[in-house]
């Protein structure tokens, strides 16, 4: 008789069974399993909390990265117009011009037949090293411009003027800074007399973009960045 009502305890806390005789400590040992039973209950709802902590943690990094982006693009554009101003200045920007078109190939052209011409058949290697580069940095600013498909700045920007036709329609990366970068890392590596001059023509060419309202500064800053890539990984060929 005694037996059969205790067998439902014993089914939930099987340690129970032999407290059949003492009615108090298998009533402590019951209440005992219940707080087990709520403890178990919560756990969910502590996890879900954990989870929502390292969700709201996440969310916060990402407004914080996103708030860092946004002030960049403000710096890139506030610069941009900045030096854009400068084209109003005639002198400043026909110069700008200039040294624009004599970017665009005609002066690396120029460059590479002077050494041909100078050290006849020493400046081949050279002349090849330039020509592998160029055709490389061809094929990966062009991937680059379609592929991203951003706006040149005076596009984009009502305030930004445009003093020299575009060659394309696309702003990143810059062309011109990435072929004058690799051009001028090359070319200094076989004469290294030459880093003044190539350096200050590269760094005018990169200036000129941004000037001509044709770039925006981050563009002719990853030009500079890829083009240096190019010629430093070329080394391992030439």
């Amino acid at each position: 008789m005694i037996g059969a009502p205790w067998t439902e305890h014993a089914t939930l806390v099987p340690a129970a069974i032999v407290c059949m005789r003492d009615s108090e400590r298998c009533v402590r040992i019951e209440e005992a399993a219940r707080a087990d039973m709520v403890r178990v209950e919560w756990r969910p709802i502590v996890r879900i909390s954990s989870v929502s902590r390292i969700l709201s943690s996440t969310m916060e990094e990402a407004s914080v990265r996103t708030h860092a982006l946004e002030r960049l693009a403000a710096w890139d554009r506030g610069l941009c117009r900045r030096f854009n101003s400068a084209s109003q200045f005639t002198g400043l920007r026909l110069l700008m011009i200039a040294v624009s078109r004599l970017g665009n190939g005609a002066f690396w052209y120029g460059l590479m037949a002077a050494m041909l011409a100078w050290n006849g058949q020493e400046a081949i290697p050279a002349v090849l090293h330039m020509t592998a580069v160029g055709l490389a940095c061809t094929v990966v600013y062009k991937s680059l411009k379609h592929g991203t498909a951003r706006a040149r700045p005076y596009v984009s920007q009502t305030d930004i003027t445009l003093s020299a036709a575009p060659l394309d329609q696309y702003s990143f990366p810059s062309g011109h800074t990435l072929h004058a970068t690799a051009f001028t890392l090359v070319a200094v590596t076989y004469y290294p007399a030459l880093f003044w001059l190539l350096a200050t023509f590269s760094l005018s060419v990169a200036f000129s973009r941004v000037v001509l309202g044709l770039h925006y500064p981050s563009d002719v800053i990853a030009g500079a960045v890829i083009g240096a890539a190019i010629a430093v990984a070329s080394t391992a060929l030439f």
